[in-house]
């Protein structure tokens, strides 16, 4: 088992991401440096500009196609963590498949870098999604013990259930195996463990670069969507969801780098369930202007949750993760989309 402890160079993958940019500022803030890695100069130069009060603990590697072979070779040099955020998130899109590449091939590329050239490596930290535990009944609680297997079946038999979703979730599952896999089919020969962390819809103040909308990363656009998509009165609490702040998600990244005992675990992360009355409802409880939240139906019968779909007990206990407040969460992504314009 190893730690990553500040002062160590960390490798951030989809750091111009909504995940990744608060994984990288976190990172920094708690002492670490930060190699991140951008698919163009000009996103590397946002960036750039984003953290300059750390200038000296952060640079920027391009990478331009994670998808090829020895893609992260040279970023990989002097590392001691690696926290692998990149890949398509997408519920949507002519051809599904393709969020595919990125996360299968991109994460076996990585793999087969960090073992050849991470030799100062001690520590992968990869972002998974409650997306690769689902498949059960609605009333189903999930564990770190689950996995996703029939998203899997239906994308390799190319069933009628395998949409946009279905892929996205079977590619956290493949990607993810393949990672305990390689770790475990090279234990005697790598001096680095692996950890992973399967986060719910992820929400919270936006700081990466975006030009529109469409731009916006899939759970902020959602958010967006609860906001400004109406529903009927019969619909406010006919939907249901698991959420977590993504500041929350980034501080159990730190957090896994520092707890050894994090070494070769699973771990949701998961602050509770939710419907659109429920986040109606808080949004309405805090400062955020009236006339941005929807009303709904205050009186509509409430939906009784047994609690999160998926349970975080274990992040809760090993790593020592607080969950932000649904209207914490909530407030703080409506003002941050406000502020910027929308």
């Amino acid at each position: 088992m190893h730690t990553v402890q500040p002062g160590s160079l960390i490798l951030v993958t989809g750091a111009t991401g909504f995940i990744g940019s608060w994984v990288t500022k976190t990172l920094l803030e708690k002492g670490y440096a930060v190699r991140a890695a951008a698919r163009t100069s000009e996103k590397g130069g946002y960036l750039r500009d984003l953290f300059k009060d750390h200038a000296d603990k952060f640079e920027i590697v391009v990478v331009p196609d994670i998808s090829k072979p020895h893609a992260y070779d040279e970023a990989l040099e002097g590392v001691a963590g690696i926290v692998h955020a990149a890949g398509v998130a997408s519920f949507s899109g002519d051809d599904a498949s393709k969020v595919l590449g990125p996360a299968v091939e991109g994460t076996a590329g990585l793999l087969n870098s960090a073992y050849e050239r991470g030799k100062t490596l001690r520590r992968f930290v990869y972002l998974s999604s409650c997306q690769a535990l689902l498949g059960k009944e609605l009333t189903y609680i999930y564990t770190e013990a689950d996995w996703n297997d029939e998203a899997v079946t239906a994308v390799q038999e190319k069933s009628a259930a395998a949409n946009a979703q279905t892929y996205y979730q079977a590619s956290k599952v493949l990607a993810e195996r393949s990672i305990f896999d390689f770790v475990k089919n090279h234990k005697n020969e790598v001096g680095w463990d692996v950890v992973s962390l399967l986060p719910s819809f992820t929400y919270g103040p936006v700081i990466h670069d975006f030009k529109t909308r469409d731009d916006l990363n899939l759970s902020s656009r959602m958010f967006y969507e609860h906001m400004t998509v109406l529903k009927d009165k019969s619909e406010v609490n006919n939907y249901g969801a698991d959420y977590v702040d993504v500041r929350d998600v980034a501080a159990a990244i730190v957090s896994s780098f520092q707890t050894e005992a994090a070494g070769g675990e699973r771990f949701i992360l998961d602050a509770g369930a939710y419907t659109f009355q429920n986040l109606y409802d808080a949004l309405h409880s805090t400062s955020v202007p009236g006339d941005k939240v929807p009303l709904g139906d205050p009186e509509a019968p409430k939906w009784s949750f047994p609690g999160p779909f998926c349970n975080p007990s274990k992040a809760q206990k090993v790593l020592g993760v607080k969950f932000r407040s649904l209207d914490e969460t909530a407030s703080d992504s409506l003002m941050s989309l406000i502020q910027k314009g929308f």
